[in-house]
């Protein structure tokens, strides 16, 4: 180990802690590698993280302390609990994910044995599950080398008879603030008081960040466009808040994300085949020079996979771009 410095001697041994902590926390390592590391930095956080990723970063990964002019954010409901082609469906999203390369992604519905699966074979991400028990979860997924992680932390719905809850990543790239609410709302037209009081919750999470802080909440929301509108006594969304899809020009395109009529995972008996929007991302841009603003609005996971006949959900995925302001 590097003989101690003068930052160090003036540390406490309380904020020596804190910073293994977070150098911990961001890699996933132990606390010997933590000390070591951040020793060799003079105790500077981002320094030995910075150095962590450097050393282990595949050789295709090019580590840079410029921050990126975009931000790359995808949501996907990948349907964990259908076990029909599960090992094909699930290579295909991981295939998609790394062709794609997004800065963060945000899925719902995932399984242990998913997890699994993204821990040795996405090793360029944090892998972030929801964690509480339960047959499945939400689960975040941050690029290391584009996204700084700083907290993570969940908020369960106390009304939710489904184990829902907001799970929230805050993260910064360079200088401007982010915080990412992952979020799989009740489900069926049953519990639409729930679900609108769960929105509620998130669209407070969101309104409630800091003013330099970008808020981005994107899932499986099982909204109708008629509960949004009846938020806060029929006002909808607060006027901060953008639904992304509608503030880049309502598509049809891209319209419906759990749509039976395009996609065949879910036989539906008659002539009537729903499509619904139940997959949103929503935007709140910081109130400073400084924020992403969403650029671009597309699905993926339209085609089937190769190989089988079903696609890798019964939802599309959504990808949104954004651009640094």
């Amino acid at each position: 180990m590097a003989a101690s410095t003068n930052e160090e001697t003036e540390l406490s041994a309380k904020e020596c802690q804190n910073r293994i902590d977070q150098f911990v926390l961001v890699t996933q390592t132990d606390e010997a590698q933590a000390q070591e590391l951040l020793q060799d930095h003079d105790w500077k956080v981002d320094l030995a993280i910075n150095a962590y990723f450097a050393s282990t970063a595949p050789e295709d990964v090019v580590i840079t302390t410029k921050p990126p002019s975009s931000l790359s954010v995808i949501t996907w409901n990948i349907d964990g609990l259908d076990e029909k082609n599960a090992e094909r469906r699930i290579a295909y999203v991981i295939q998609e994910i790394k062709k794609i390369k997004p800065d963060v992604v945000l899925l719902q519905e995932v399984i242990d044995a998913f997890v699994e699966v993204f821990e040795r074979q996405l090793v360029d991400y944090h892998v972030i599950e929801q964690g509480g028990g339960g047959g499945y979860f939400t689960c975040t997924l941050i690029r290391k080398t584009t996204v700084y992680l700083d907290d993570v932390k969940s908020k369960s719905f106390s009304n939710s008879q489904m184990g829902r809850a907001m799970q929230i990543v805050h993260a910064h790239i360079g200088q401007v603030k982010l915080s990412f609410i992952n979020v799989h709302l009740e489900s069926t037209k049953e519990f639409s008081k729930q679900r609108k009081e769960q929105l509620e919750q998130c669209v407070q999470e969101m309104v409630t960040a800091r003013k330099e802080v970008t808020a981005i909440c994107g899932g499986d929301f099982n909204i109708r466009d008629s509960e949004v509108a009846s938020l806060r006594s029929g006002q909808g969304l607060p006027s901060n808040i953008k639904d992304v899809w509608e503030e880049l020009g309502k598509r049809k395109d891209v319209q419906y994300t759990w749509d039976c009529l395009r996609n065949t995972n879910l036989q539906m008996p008659g002539k009537f085949k729903p499509r619904m929007r139940f997959d949103r991302v929503l935007v709140k841009e910081a109130e400073n020079n400084e924020t992403f603003k969403p650029k671009s609005f597309n699905l993926i996971g339209i085609e089937k996979v190769p190989g089988c006949q079903s696609f890798a959900s019964d939802h599309w995925g959504i990808l949104v771009c954004f651009q640094l302001n």
